[in-house]
């Protein structure tokens, strides 16, 4: 057994080149939904006022910063020159599908999507008040149900007090 284990720790591994997190124009991102890969053109333009929380109104008719083009990202960047990082995050069901219903409907990715709108709540501090807002009510439900699922995972584990 011992000689097993010795061959497995001494075998020797392939040598494989580092993987580039540059964007290569031709590479098949498996991440980004079919639907993208038709676009079809984009001529909505937002007319209505936006409100996420019921209470406050922004009105995104006109944007105070030209949100064609990202603060970030020069529209003359090569493609090759563009550095993305992969990472995963996790939504509620039912917001990953009406996310995944837009981005089919308006041919655009989920990735784009969340960019392009955290742009402009950065550009837009109203926007950014009440989309903080909404979030830290989010984050303490969250992490209520953590703390229960935790605490439940105790009780079942080791018994009631």
């Amino acid at each position: 057994m011992s000689d097993a284990l010795s061959r497995l720790k001494n075998r020797q591994r392939p040598k494989v080149n580092p993987r580039s997190n540059q964007v290569a124009p031709k590479v098949v991102d498996i991440q980004t939904p079919r639907h993208t890969e038709h676009e079809k053109p984009n001529n909505s333009t937002p007319t209505a006022s936006t409100d996420i929380s019921n209470s406050g109104h922004i009105d995104v008719s006109k944007p105070s910063v030209d949100t064609s083009i990202s603060r970030h990202i020069e529209v003359e960047t090569p493609l090759k020159d563009l550095e993305v990082k992969r990472s995963t995050f996790r939504l509620e069901v039912g917001l990953i599908n009406r996310l995944h219903q837009h981005c089919k409907e308006n041919g655009i990715s989920r990735e784009v999507l969340i960019e392009s709108m955290f742009e402009y709540i950065e550009a837009n501090p109203g926007a950014m008040a009440q989309v903080m807002e909404k979030a830290e009510e989010k984050n303490s439900h969250r992490q209520q149900l953590a703390n229960r699922k935790r605490a439940q995972a105790m009780i079942d584990r080791f018994g009631p007090g």
